[in-house]
């Protein structure tokens, strides 16, 4: 009797469905790694043609969204290797302007949520990585930060000072000089929890968050917390923002 398995290999041996697996996730952690901290001109397509769907549809499951044609054409313009889809994507560039939840009506398949907008998702979903965010918050002491919650409070203050008081949620939370910041909010948030939404739900009387004129939430330290702060130096404030989101 043949000791082969499917595909011809040997029973002990590794199947190629297995080394085509570790190639593909090679290839997806390098193309990562060689992205620039700040979205390439290419990806700015993309984002803006996710938010131009999101602002016409509002919440839609995101194979139909990768359907919509200018999100096809701006996708194909990454020149994305195989195994990187446009779930990854968006986790891993613009997780502060979108969440992925899934609902039990879509078959577990994930929507497509601007940031913010995650409490008109019905209550049965859940971000796409299984995160009860509802549950989170309501675990947390209403008169009090812990310390945790001290620890990013202080990395996001601290960070949005050096940059004059303001700065796009998704620059000051990516690149080397973020790291502090990453590892602080890792140790608080559940994963698929956005910082968006910590950030109007227990700090929005020092941080307010705003949109740009291009759709980019935009974080600006407010009250006590801006004192002293010489303005100017962040990106993406002032002109064209809308009305904040962050509590007061």
């Amino acid at each position: 009797a043949s000791d082969r398995g499917p595909g011809g290999r040997g029973a002990g041996g590794k199947g190629a469905g297995a080394e085509d697996q570790e190639d593909r996730e090679t290839r997806r952690a390098q193309y990562f790694a060689d992205l620039p901290v700040s979205l390439t001109d290419a990806e700015e397509v993309l984002r803006g043609a996710l938010l131009e769907v999101a602002a016409r549809l509002g919440n839609t499951r995101l194979s139909l969204v990768a359907q919509d044609p200018a999100v096809k054409e701006a996708k194909a313009g990454l020149d994305m290797p195989k195994g990187v889809g446009l779930a990854t994507w968006i986790q891993q560039r613009i997780p502060e302007d979108f969440s992925l939840i899934t609902e039990s009506t879509n078959g577990g398949e994930p929507t497509l949520v601007a940031a913010g907008m995650e409490g008109t998702i019905t209550e049965s979903a859940a971000p796409a990585e299984g995160v009860n965010v509802d549950d989170f918050y309501a675990s947390l002491p209403q008169d009090e930060f812990l310390e945790e919650e001290l620890a990013l409070r202080e990395q996001i203050i601290a960070a949005l000072r050096s940059c004059g008081g303001s700065q796009r949620l998704s620059q000051l939370t990516r690149g080397e000089h973020a790291k502090d910041l990453q590892q602080a909010r890792a140790a608080l948030l559940p994963k698929g929890a956005p910082l968006l939404g910590w950030l109007e739900r227990r700090l929005g009387t020092e941080v307010r968050v705003s949109q740009d004129m291009r759709g980019a939430n935009v974080a600006e330290l407010i009250g006590k917390a801006a004192a002293g702060v010489k303005k100017g130096k962040g990106a993406g404030k002032g002109a064209g923002a809308e009305k904040g989101k962050g509590g007061g």
